[in-house]
């Protein structure tokens, strides 16, 4: 085998282990506080008072699909769209803090939103 090949192998091999971390930390979150929040025509955050100082957060969409800005207010017309049983995961406090949602159409929805560590 080639000096080349065997650096391929060798960095191939680490990717595989940095992604096996990863998907490993991921499971290691403790989600211990939830909420539900209703998303209807005026953009909406989380809930300061439940998410704290938490820096993960697990939302699933039901009922209606919604669109949402990381960092700024999406309207109904604009933003990232999330469907029904869409799953968003954030892993950052300030993501936690600065997102905001509001219903895409004609009918509200409900994020199902658990937050851990």
């Amino acid at each position: 085998m080639s000096r080349d090949q065997d650096q391929a192998n060798d960095i191939e091999s680490m990717r595989l282990d940095i992604a096996e971390l990863l998907e490993t930390a991921q499971h290691d979150v403790d989600y211990d506080v939830g909420e539900s929040v209703t998303v209807s025509t005026a953009a909406v955050g989380l809930t300061a008072t439940k998410y704290g100082n938490r820096s993960e957060a697990f939302i699933t969409v039901e009922a209606a699909a919604v669109r949402y800005w990381p960092n700024d207010v999406p309207t109904a017309s604009v933003g990232h769209i999330l469907s029904v049983d869409d799953v968003l995961k954030l892993h950052s406090a300030t993501d936690i803090q600065r997102i905001r949602f509001i219903r895409k159409d004609g009918t509200d929805a409900t994020l199902r939103v658990s937050y851990g560590r």
